[in-house]
């Protein structure tokens, strides 16, 4: 009998699921009246967006939080919970790991409540000890607790720094005034990239030097996107040091803004932003492993 149970266990273990990473993601921002469930944001990308990522293969986080999910029950109040995949509407699942093996397994978890989330019986349990944010390691951990949203909609507000528009300057010109030729006149490589004859507000683009420039209907400078050192703000132009802007924008330089829907794109590749002084537009600084890379002014940003 004894021998028999010891097979019976030697079975079991080589039976149990193995994984070999774990995926995190979560809603970043959502549409009104759009899906409750992360995991219809990710079935449907294309359509919904608005989600990132980070993954791992710490095999010490996946069983932790494996347990954690076996154990939700034990460890804090239950209560009903509305929403599974492909519902509109009800409570909203804006978290969920997603194990990776032979056949996957998934902890679905959600805030400002810190619930773990099940949601095929319409229940969670509350995480009252933070179970979960404990589980965590290294950028997961990082990735999990990192609000992307409300550094997003700190973006869409207007209390970033600020440059005046004289400072802003293309060839050493005050690059608002510029027009097509005036531009033309310094670049070795000039030449037409497209003609916006749609729009209400006739524009021309341009490559010169290999930075990208559009002109309105008057051929007046609208926006420039520089690879090059010819553009510079107060000073700053490309090829500087990311800490250049964190010294000179300490506003902007609180939230970079990710360009990317992974972790480790969000981690090395991210923009500044900042306002022009008393009018419309944006200046965009792009980072890259630290390093100013490109640096776009919008004239005509109004949002």
């Amino acid at each position: 009998m004894k021998y028999f149970c010891f097979l019976l266990l030697c079975f079991s273990l080589c039976q149990a699921q193995t994984y070999n990473k774990v995926t995190a993601y979560k809603i970043v921002s959502e549409p009104d009246d759009g899906p409750c469930s992360i995991a219809t944001y990710v079935k449907h990308a294309s359509e919904f967006g608005g989600v990132f990522s980070a993954q791992s293969t710490d095999q010490t986080m996946i069983q932790n939080l494996l347990m954690v999910k076996k154990n939700a029950k034990n460890h804090g109040k239950k209560r009903k919970f509305y929403c599974r995949e492909g519902m509109i509407g009800g409570d909203m699942i804006y978290n969920m790991f997603v194990f990776h093996g032979k056949k996957n397994d998934t902890l679905f978890t959600t805030y400002p409540e810190n619930l773990i989330v099940l949601p095929h019986k319409y229940i969670a349990y509350t995480d009252d000890d933070m179970l979960v944010n404990k589980a965590l390691t290294g950028d997961m951990k990082t990735f999990y607790e990192r609000d992307f949203g409300k550094e997003l909609g700190f973006i869409s507000r207007r209390d970033l720094d600020s440059v005046n528009v004289e400072k802003i300057l293309y060839h050493g010109k005050i690059a608002k005034n510029l027009y097509l030729e005036d531009i033309k006149s310094k670049a070795n490589d000039f030449k037409l990239i497209d003609i916006d004859s749609i729009s209400t507000r006739n524009s021309e683009k341009y490559s010169a030097d290999n930075d990208t420039i559009k002109f309105d209907a008057n051929r007046l400078v609208k926006s420039i996107a520089a690879y090059n050192t010819a553009l510079t703000i107060d000073g700053v132009t490309v090829g500087d040091s990311e800490e250049v802007i964190i010294s000179k924008y300490p506003l902007s330089a609180k939230v970079p803004y990710p360009n990317g829907i992974t972790y480790d794109e969000i981690k090395h590749n991210y923009e500044y932003i900042v306002c022009l002084a008393g009018e419309k537009g944006r200046i965009f600084f792009k980072i890259e492993n630290k390093i100013i890379t490109k640096i776009t002014i919008d004239f005509d940003w109004d949002y």
